[in-house]
């Protein structure tokens, strides 16, 4: 077992209070709550839509001449084709969360698609050469689709960087730190046990978790809540693990700290965790809350600053 101790130093004033809703307020933010829309609708109302959707693809194609019903079944079909595919994900347990802003994001390129179609046929007077193009767009798209809830998902990697601590002795031993984070969990599947099997084979000296814990969808979904334990209460490592809370709509402050409850992860709130080896090195791991308020985060970071040690590495946990 190795010899450490870690000591925990609290800045002397406390940051300003952060404007609420910053994150909120964004456009990015907004566009995203409204994808989120459809996330209550049935499969009645979704059908309903793209039926909708499908008539005015017709529409928009009938004044080229013939092709129209072409146009519009294609991309019906392959409309059908990514509600079908993420019905699956669902029901067969590869990944999980509402069908209705899924599919409303995928469609957006499927609709692009039909207007760089039309644009080609109407330009160039071949409404069958648009109809090709409109076919390969949309098998172009279906291949992305895959291969984006297929396999990406789940191509985890692991990145390595080799760093020299200026306060260490240039003949130190290495120190092997691991960085996790934005875990958004939904469900354990078989990305998560694939996580810990890589933990398991990096056998890190210490580990750090940076927020994002849980997908936005799911933080007050008990379920989640429970399988994100589940991989938590798994994380252990010699010096310790050490965790950041991330975006307060993702990580609400209320609700995400109860996920550590029984852990042996010590979340750091606007604070520095002081590793000191048994070599005499220090490591400090400085962690703060991410508030996405940039005054008042800056001024958690100067006052942390101010309490860790000048003789120590210095790794910042920030989200």
């Amino acid at each position: 077992m190795k010899q450490f101790k870690v000591t925990y130093h609290h800045p002397k004033s406390e940051r300003p209070a952060p404007e609420l809703g910053v994150l909120e307020e964004r456009w990015l933010h907004k566009i995203f709550l409204a994808t989120h829309i459809p996330a209550t609708w049935n499969a009645g109302k979704i059908g309903l839509v793209l039926a909708v959707v499908t008539i005015i693809v017709w529409l928009v194609w009938w004044p080229l001449g013939p092709g129209a019903a072409v146009a519009a079944g294609l991309y019906f079909l392959f409309t059908v084709s990514d509600w079908l595919l993420l019905w699956w994900l669902n029901a067969s347990g590869a990944s999980f969360g509402p069908v209705g802003p899924q599919l409303l994001v995928q469609n957006v390129p499927r609709l692009g698609a039909v207007a760089i179609a039309v644009l080609t046929a109407w330009v160039l007077g071949s409404p069958p050469l648009g109809l090709g193009l409109l076919f390969a767009l949309q098998l172009i798209g279906s291949a992305v689709y895959l291969w984006g809830a297929l396999v990406e998902p789940f191509a985890l990697n692991v990145t390595h960087r080799q760093l020299r601590p200026a306060a260490w002795p240039t003949d130190a031993p290495p120190l092997r730190l691991l960085h996790l984070s934005d875990l958004h969990v939904e469900r354990l599947t078989r990305r998560e046990n694939h996580l810990l099997e890589l933990i398991d084979q990096i056998q890190p000296d210490v580990m750090v978790i940076t927020g994002d814990y849980l997908n936005l969808s799911y933080v007050d979904d008990p379920t989640a809540r429970a399988e994100v334990r589940k991989i938590l209460t798994q994380l252990d490592a010699p010096y310790g693990v050490y965790a950041t809370l991330g975006s307060p709509p993702v990580d609400p402050r209320n609700t995400t700290p109860s996920l550590f409850d029984g852990t042996r992860i010590r979340l750091l709130r606007d604070e520095v965790a002081v590793i000191e080896l048994a070599d005499g090195r220090k490591l400090s791991l400085i962690g703060m809350d991410c508030e996405h308020d940039l005054q008042s985060d800056a001024s958690a970071l100067n006052n942390l600053l101010d309490v860790t040690p000048a003789d120590s590495a210095r790794v910042l946990l920030y989200h």
